[in-house]
């Protein structure tokens, strides 16, 4: 039997960020360089998708709740992500995203590694690392092998 080859892809994403009109000026940009489209918006969320995929995956943004407006994000903490990974299709791609994010500092963002290689991650792995406004950690990798990962020693 023949597997579909969208079993197990993402399908969407919810972003709890602590203002989405701050949040969506970092993540806006962002979104329309990796190719998402903005689809649905409100004050209180808005939602980018890959409409040349048939709408997947989908990343929400949403306003956090009031009551829980005041609590910090907490990297590896249970709940939380510990980080996400979008794909590059080249070195020169993770480049030009670095140059992006150069402009989207004033927005809080924040970058944490410049463009590098991370051989003990896989053969050729090349990324950017770096913080949306709320100091959610996020990275941007092309990996030319076959995606296969060396076994984590640490994060």
């Amino acid at each position: 039997m023949k597997r579909d080859p969208t079993r197990g892809l993402l399908h969407h994403v919810i972003i709890q960020v602590s203002d989405v009109e701050r949040s969506g000026a970092f993540y806006g940009p962002f979104f329309e360089f990796m190719g998402y489209d903005l689809t649905g918006a409100a004050p209180h969320f808005q939602d980018w998708r890959r409409v040349d995929l048939n709408g997947m995956p989908e990343i929400s943004l949403v306003q956090v709740k009031p009551q829980f407006a005041d609590v910090p994000y907490v990297r590896g903490a249970v709940g939380h992500h510990h980080h996400i990974a979008f794909n590059a299709e080249s070195r020169q791609a993770v480049d030009d995203c670095y140059a992006l994010l150069q402009g989207l500092t004033h927005t809080g963002a924040k970058i944490i590694h410049p463009p590098g290689d991370y051989p003990e991650y896989s053969e050729g792995y090349y990324a950017v690392f770096f913080e949306d406004p709320d100091g959610l950690y996020l990275e941007f990798t092309y990996t030319p092998s076959s995606g296969k990962k060396k076994p984590l020693t640490s994060y």
